[in-house]
């Protein structure tokens, strides 16, 4: 995750990170903030802090979800979406397999089960990929000792 995010941590500006930009029933097209991992900026949680009252007067919030009010709150207050649905796998958005080693987040599981099964093909997955590299690694030093 620090990777994808390292771009975006020299900055000062106020930001979430949007994890989802599918649309439902003719929406825009829009980022939204779906709670499988909710990512904020120091100056967004600052910027919250401060006008968190004002969005609980000025929005229609008391039967939203706090993954909903955050973003639509955010927005109120003008904190912008960073694009994150490149590296997020969300049932409800882009599903990618838990053997993905591109994602860093796969949501939903509903049991410790389901969950610890994809826990287990991810680090699976992603132990071979470093084997493999390590191999690759080798082959080209074996290659330039023989030089």
């Amino acid at each position: 995750l620090h990777e994808y995010l390292s771009v975006c941590t020299s900055t000062t500006d106020a930001y979430y990170v949007g994890n989802c930009d599918r649309t439902w029933h003719d929406e825009p097209a829009k980022l939204k903030l779906f709670g499988s991992l909710e990512i904020f900026s120091r100056n967004a949680v600052g910027t919250y802090k401060a006008y968190n009252e004002r969005c609980k007067a000025e929005l229609p919030w008391h039967n939203w979800g706090e993954d909903f009010f955050m973003q639509i709150c955010l927005e109120h207050v003008g904190v912008k979406a960073l694009n994150g649905t490149a590296y997020f796998s969300d049932q409800r958005c882009h599903w990618s397999p838990c053997t993905d080693t591109t994602k860093v987040v796969f949501h939903d599981f509903k049991t410790t089960d389901q969950w610890f099964q994809c826990l287990g093909q991810s680090n699976q997955n992603e132990l071979a990929e470093r084997m493999s590299q390590h191999d690759q690694i080798s082959v080209v030093m074996k290659r330039l000792q023989r030089k």
